[in-house]
């Protein structure tokens, strides 16, 4: 007899939009592979995205806008700041497995 495990529902605390990447990710997965013991790392993976795309949406309006004078320093703020997004990014997927496996090449082994 096959066990089939559900999948972890969105916490209630976090935001609709949250919730809606929580969703998203989880769906990918087969049931059982995110524990309860990565459920915390899931809640911060999505924040991550949501800060990612709020620093893309700020950086891309400092680079098209043409009303506004380009303020250098801050547009290099927000690029160190999307780099850190990134990086969190990249290792909580490693912790989690949810970037596939290439043995000869696995994103989670690069040093940088």
């Amino acid at each position: 007899m096959i066990t089939i495990e559900p999948r972890p529902t969105a916490p209630t605390e976090i935001s609709d939009e949250m919730a809606s990447e929580w969703d998203a990710i989880v769906a990918r997965m087969p049931g059982g592979w995110l524990t309860r013991e990565q459920q915390p790392l899931l809640v911060q993976y999505v924040r991550h995205i949501l800060t990612a795309r709020r620093l893309h949406q700020l950086i891309n309006q400092m680079e098209t806008d043409p009303a506004d004078e380009f303020d250098e320093a801050r547009w290099l703020r927000l690029q160190r700041a999307q780099a850190v997004q990134s990086g969190a990014l990249m290792a909580l997927a490693c912790k989690m497995r949810l970037i596939p496996r290439r043995v000869d090449a696995h994103p989670c082994h690069a040093r940088y």
